[in-house]
This record gives C-alpha cells, sequence and structure tokens, in this order.
C-alpha cells in the first residue's frame, strides 16, 4: 500500500519527461552561446550601434570557423602541456602563448571578414581593439580589488596549524577555595 504513492509519482514524471521537447546538443548550445560574451560590448567612437550589432552576429559565426577552432585546439593543447610546467617553463613558453594568440585573433578577424563582408576591415579591427582594452581594463580592476581586499583584512592563522602545535596553552591556576 506504501508502494502506490511511489509509482504513480514515478508514472506522472515520466508521462511529464514523455511531453519534454528534445534538449539541444553541447554544439546546439555553443553554437547560441558564442555571442552572448559580446552582449555588452563597449561603445566605440566612430562605430554605429547597427555595425555593432552585425559584428556581434559575425562575431558568434566566426567561433564556428574552422580556422579559429584549429588555432584555439593549438592554444590548448599548449596550456595543457605547461600545466604541470615549473615556472621558468612557464615564462619560455610566453612567447609561444603569445603568438598562438595573435594566430587565433587573425584567424578570428578573417573568419568576422567572411561571416559578413558589409563590415569593414577598419570597423571590426576598432571593435577588437575596444573589446581586448575593455577586457584589459576589467582584468585590472579584478587584481586591484583582490589586493585591496586582502590589505584590509588580514589572514587569520588555522588553529589547528603548526604554530598551534608549537604555542602550547598555559593551564590557568585553579581558583582559590574560599
Amino acid at each position: 500500500m506504501k508502494a502506490f504513492p511511489f509509482f504513480l509519482l514515478a508514472a506522472t514524471l515520466s508521462l511529464g519527461a514523455a511531453d519534454a521537447p528534445e534538449t539541444k546538443t553541447k554544439a546546439d548550445r555553443k553554437a547560441a552561446n558564442a555571442g552572448r560574451s559580446l552582449t555588452n560590448l563597449p561603445e566605440v567612437e566612430g562605430v554605429s550601434k547597427e555595425e555593432l550589432t552585425k559584428f556581434r552576429d559575425a562575431f558568434a559565426k566566426a567561433q564556428q570557423d574552422d580556422g579559429v577552432k584549429t588555432a584555439r585546439e593549438k592554444q590548448l593543447e599548449k596550456r595543457k602541456g605547461l600545466e604541470f610546467a615549473s615556472a621558468a617553463e612557464k615564462k619560455d613558453a610566453r612567447n609561444d602563448l603569445e603568438a598562438l594568440a595573435e594566430e587565433i585573433r587573425k584567424a578570428t578577424l578573417t573568419a568576422i571578414g567572411k561571416a559578413d563582408p558589409t563590415l569593414s576591415k577598419e570597423t571590426v579591427e576598432k571593435i577588437s581593439d575596444a573589446i581586448e582594452d575593455h577586457r584589459q581594463q576589467s582584468i585590472k580592476q579584478a587584481a586591484g580589488s583582490k589586493k585591496g581586499g586582502d590589505a584590509k583584512t588580514p589572514a587569520k592563522p588555522f588553529p589547528f596549524g603548526d604554530k598551534a602545535k608549537t604555542e602550547e596553552k598555559k593551564p590557568e591556576a585553579a581558583p582559590a577555595a574560599k
């Protein structure tokens, strides 16, 4: 008798799942969200809102381009190779990573030009530079807020750490009896 409500609930849920629309594949979701990061494009002097909208749409299409995907995969492989590298090896690889980032930029600009030929090369470069500047400012602000937060509240020692082991607590004297 107690099992009946469980089966009724399970049957109700399974009927609802059968009527649910098919879920999108990972590639469909990725393609739909490709331009989402550009929803708050900074205002660029000399570029109209229509051109910004065209750029956003072209950028989303460009992310699906084979040249851009290949360049991103190269960068990802290089980063994976540096995951367990020493600090000196990472420092030496910086030039390679910067070259790969430039390769991604060039591939993306080319793909944007293919996606929307009505956008001029100067407009695309102007918007891309503005996005990069905006990104760099955001990184600097985030780094500055972290340092400021640490300065205000000093780190507190963990009660069971090495410091707690070295400092033994002395027992307090028992109160005098009256």
